[in-house]
């Protein structure tokens, strides 16, 4: 395992991320490189394309740098921790597909609403089964709290609900 991260990552989210690493023993056994770009979500996680086929699959976490958009920055260090540990099931679910699977996943998701949710619904699950309930949580509840517009009704679109998450938690007794 290697990880890079940017030096222009704060130094609160580099020690959010190492913790969840240390807390998650499967994000121990990939490749993975932070970096900064400009997007849409705060937070994104991807393989390398150039990899994909040939080789180890590295992926890439890329954090919102927009002034205009929400950065990392703007979380304490509980909500980094949901999105990132959110952004690690992504990765762990990418991992365990060929490249075919992969790409028609890729096509699927681009293309198809009640699919993106399934797999938006199904990565914050299994972030909280994983023991990032509270951190997944937190980050929600602050999506809900500042978000607005667009971006709002985005993620009311397809992400679980603060609601559901308290739900799920107390449902699996995974909370408190």
């Amino acid at each position: 395992m290697t990880i890079r991260i940017s030096k222009k990552i704060p130094v609160l989210t580099v020690e959010a991320i190492k913790e969840v690493i240390d807390r998650n023993h499967y994000m121990r056994r990939f490749d993975l490189k932070f970096r900064i770009e400009t997007g849409f979500s705060t937070m994104a996680a991807r393989p390398r394309i150039k990899l994909l086929i040939i080789g180890r699959r590295k992926y890439v976490v890329s954090l919102v740098r927009e002034k205009n958009s929400l950065r990392i920055s703007d979380y304490n260090y509980q909500e980094q921790m949901g999105i990132i540990a959110h952004e690690f099931e992504h990765i762990i679910d990418y991992d365990n597909r060929g490249v075919l699977r992969l790409i028609g996943f890729v096509v699927r998701y681009m293309f198809d609403e009640s699919y993106r949710k399934y797999i938006e619904h199904k990565t914050d699950i299994d972030a909280i089964r994983r023991g990032f309930g509270r951190e997944v949580l937190a980050f929600t509840k602050k999506q809900y709290k500042i978000l607005k517009g667009r971006k709002l009704k985005y993620t009311k679109k397809f992400y679980i609900s603060p609601n559901k998450i308290k739900e799920l938690m107390i449902k699996e007794k995974l909370i408190f």
